[in-house]
């Protein structure tokens, strides 16, 4: 008689090892692939600054050409690095822009500009401006659009 493991030994050993292997392996995948859905820090923040900050239109003028003159002040707490703009058409078009100032917008300074769009024979129905904030957190810098916004409905 031979002295040795038995064939059923090893099998049991294999099986339990691959399947501690495969567990081993999935976990590590999984960790790999997992989506971090938190919040940074930075994100955070930036939305509560958005709860202090607000835009008002203080002039609006359509020219011969189709273009809107703007004038608006940042009513505020904190500096505005952009402004989103959405101007819409009676014909329910919509026109997007982002406005970059090269110096971010301070708190309670008018600023003027233009919108340039070709209007295709249809009347603006309103207008809309969004601030865009940056700001740097604990070595994280973002930037997101304020969603309190300021509004302009054009007269017919």
């Amino acid at each position: 008689m031979k002295k040795g493991v038995s064939s059923l030994l090893v099998t049991v050993l294999l099986v339990g090892f691959t399947i501690a292997l495969g567990y081993i392996f999935f976990a590590w995948i999984s960790e790999l692939f997992k989506e971090d859905k938190s919040t940074s820090n930075c994100e955070a923040e930036l939305l509560k600054l958005c709860q202090q900050n607000s835009l008002e239109i203080l002039n609006v003028k359509v020219n011969d050409t189709g273009a809107i003159n703007i004038s608006i002040q940042n009513t505020g707490r904190y500096e505005v690095k952009s402004l989103r703009t959405l101007t819409y058409l009676e014909d329910d078009t919509i026109y997007a822009g982002i406005i970059n100032f090269s110096r971010p917008l301070l708190p309670w300074l008018p600023v003027n500009f233009t919108l340039n769009y070709v209007n295709a024979g249809s009347n603006y129905k309103s207008l809309e401006v969004l601030s865009i904030l940056s700001a740097a957190f604990a070595e994280e810098t973002c930037e997101t659009i304020c969603y309190n916004k300021a509004t302009y409905s054009f007269t017919t």
